[in-house]
């Protein structure tokens, strides 16, 4: 995304865009519907489409219905599919707050030196956010960290790290005085001018930025470096209502029953909603009553003391000795 900030970048125009729907009202067939929350970065589909490949291939994942799978790591910033997933539960916490209680400022804040960290970056963000809510006590944010593709003719070849915030709590009336305070605190930290302050209109488009957004960053062009430490999105403690981890909960809820949703209309384009809504329910309540437990290769209970004979083979050939 190298577009000029003051303009809020492409992306931005999604916010202002009413949700989509099937041609000229009629419903949508399987071949229309919106893309899923898995869909639509085509390199992020052929890297995790086998899954997560850093799960040790002898370990399986046994259900007490007899189902046997292979797990995941969830490393989210060594592996595709684990970040994808990751990226995707992150967008939805995001998005189910903004339809109860949505933002009402998007800000977009730059930098110039492209040798900045992501620890300096997170300090100054806390320190202007200090100064933020000095002037709006309840000033809350989440944020999503992007990178530029560094090939813009003012780049100069360098990425440059900049951040997607929703705040809530500063009215939207005070976006010229947010502005200016941006511009006193972190472009002063950041020697930047580059700043973007707008409104939030449409909530539904607001639910379909957030994915999008969550997923971009995750593009070739967008995704941090490998020398990049920091998360790619985070939140100020009380921008959930409800608290971060009920929060999460309810986000993977809410996937869960998307995902059997989907799977259900993809097999049976014909059946009912009512009647796809019922089945998936029903998925839904024999999930949770399934318990895993991890074995070794199918069907064969994890041996005794696996974890010390592998770490022991690990070493042997840097000790000189010959693997257990």
């Amino acid at each position: 995304m190298d577009e000029d900030p003051r303009n809020g970048g492409s992306t931005l125009g999604a916010v202002l865009d009413g949700p989509r729907s099937g041609s000229h009202g009629r419903a949508a067939t399987a071949a229309e519907r919106p893309l899923d929350l898995h869909e639509g970065i085509a390199h992020v589909e052929e890297e995790a489409a086998s899954g997560c490949e850093r799960w040790p291939e002898p370990l399986w994942l046994l259900a007490s219905t007899g189902e046997v799978v292979q797990g995941r790591c969830r490393a989210t910033k060594k592996c595709p599919y684990c970040g994808r997933l990751g990226a995707v539960e992150n967008a939805e916490m995001v998005a189910l707050d903004a339809v109860e209680n949505a933002p009402t400022l998007f800000v977009v804040l730059t930098t110039r030196d492209p040798a900045i960290s992501g620890c300096e970056v997170r300090r100054h963000l806390e320190r202007t956010w200090r100064a933020v809510r000095r002037r709006w006590p309840s000033a809350e944010y989440a944020c999503f960290v992007e990178f530029t593709t560094g090939l813009s003719v003012w780049s100069g070849g360098h990425r440059r790290i900049h951040l997607n915030l929703l705040t809530k709590g500063v009215p939207e009336s005070d976006r010229d005085e947010l502005h200016a305070l941006l511009l006193r605190t972190w472009g002063a930290r950041t020697s930047t001018t580059q700043l973007h302050v707008g409104p939030v209109y449409a909530a539904e488009g607001l639910v379909r930025y957030v994915t999008n957004l969550a997923l971009h960053v995750m593009k070739d062009g967008q995704k941090p470096p490998p020398t990049y430490e920091g998360h790619l999105i985070r939140w100020s403690r009380g921008y959930f209502a409800s608290g971060a981890t009920e929060q999460r909960s309810r986000a993977r809820a809410a996937l869960r029953l998307k995902r059997e949703l989907w799977k259900l209309l993809d097999h049976h384009p014909d059946v009912p909603a009512d009647v796809i809504e019922e089945l998936a329910a029903d998925r839904l309540a024999a999930a949770a009553e399934t318990s895993w437990r991890l074995v070794y290769r199918p069907g064969r209970p994890l041996a005794p003391n696996y974890d010390r004979r592998m770490r022991e083979a690990a070493r042997a050939p840097f000790l000189g000795r010959e693997s257990p």
